[in-house]
């Protein structure tokens, strides 16, 4: 793993875990049935995943966790640490008992001593840093004033991790670092046809070794062959948001676009792009029901019944009428996607579960609060 990529993951783990304190219950019927009555902090846990346990809606754990001494929050939740389910009067709400010394595992014949971890990430951090700097979306326009790749030194005509590469537009000298992008597909309203923005997929990084008007970058990380005409955008730190699930805006439907890294099945921990951004009021940590169906159809037999009223006095013509045929069929849900980063117009979202395939183009809605 690029040291680069390590410092992140750190710095992401470090963001998911301040601490808002929550005073709340649930009705007994929000918890899975059968769920345990306790539960230790395990090394690998994610919020999602321990509050999975307990509920039958994982985004809810705010509701379910109480202001615990010393805990306060979900996201402060430690390796270790005891959940235990209290229910009064038909509601539940959780205590958590802290651990005090550090875990102990047995390893026959000896005893081994592993020190408490810190807090515990809200999802797997490991799979949606990739998408938190890289890929983005971008504004064709800004785009297409951004710096460019001219040409390569030496005889190369692509450029691939070590290669040096010209590069004109650049204006800042002090600028280390670059993203390498290229334009991709647009994203598209499919109920409007609006564009959205446009996918700017992330090349390759560059770091500055000679800014002049023709500058000269060195190629470092890669994930495809740089070619002359792609774009150079700054490196820029990502400032994270600290998030805890919590259910979408209600008015904030919306569909499916797109699914990143060349998916064709989507499925749990798969990264799809949103066709709502933080302009629909979405920040990290929205969550989302996905949904198949709604499709209109001909109903066989209604379409063939029909009834005649004779009015009185019947010397004026019956009235003849046929039941509406044209149905709409029920929505399913068929998983549920939690957003991680927005944009103005789209957001990138996980897929935290799925009860079947997922597609592009499937509707998503708010959970109803």
């Amino acid at each position: 793993m690029p040291s680069r990529l390590r410092v992140f993951l750190a710095t992401v783990a470090g963001c998911l875990l301040s601490a808002t304190p929550v005073q709340a219950a649930v009705e007994d019927g929000a918890l899975n049935p059968g769920h345990p009555q306790t539960y230790v902090v395990q090394p690998g846990d994610t919020l999602w995943g321990i509050a999975g346990k307990f509920l039958r809606e994982p985004w809810r754990w705010r509701e379910l966790l109480e202001a615990n001494p010393g805990i306060g929050s979900p996201k402060q939740l430690q390796v270790g640490d005891r959940i235990r389910i209290l229910t009064t009067g038909g509601t539940a709400h959780a205590r958590v008992d802290r651990h005090r010394g550090v875990p102990v595992v047995k390893l026959s014949p000896e005893v081994r001593e592993i020190p408490l971890a810190g807090g515990i990430p809200a999802v797997p951090v490991s799979v949606i840093a990739p998408f938190l700097t890289r890929p983005y979306v971008a504004d064709k326009t800004l785009l297409d004033r951004a710096p460019y790749v001219v040409n390569f030194v030496g005889e190369h005509i692509t450029g691939g991790a070590g290669d040096e590469v010209y590069a004109r537009g650049i204006t800042d000298p002090s600028i280390g670092v670059y993203e390498i992008v290229r334009l991709g597909k647009p994203y598209e309203d499919p109920d409007t046809g609006e564009l959205l923005g446009y996918e700017a997929a992330f090349i390759a990084e560059a770091r500055m070794e000679r800014p002049a008007d023709i500058s000269k970058l060195r190629i470092n990380e890669m994930e495809r062959e740089t070619l002359a005409g792609d774009r150079l955008v700054p490196l820029e730190p990502l400032q994270l948001e600290d998030f805890l699930p919590e259910p979408a805006p209600q008015g904030a439907a919306g569909r499916i676009l797109a699914v990143l890294r060349g998916v064709y099945e989507i499925g749990i921990y798969d990264v799809v792009v949103i066709n709502r951004g933080s302009s629909d009021g979405l920040r990290p940590g929205s969550v989302y029901k996905v949904f198949q169906g709604g499709e209109r159809v001909q109903d066989p037999i209604a379409k063939e019944q029909w009834r005649v009223e004779w009015p009185f006095p019947y010397e004026e013509a019956p009235v003849v009428t046929w039941p509406d045929s044209n149905i709409r069929l029920p929505l399913e849900e068929t998983g549920v996607l939690m957003v991680f980063r927005t944009f103005d117009r789209v957001s990138f979202a996980l897929v935290m579960s799925a009860k079947g395939v997922i597609h592009v183009f499937d509707r998503i809605r708010p959970p109803q609060a």
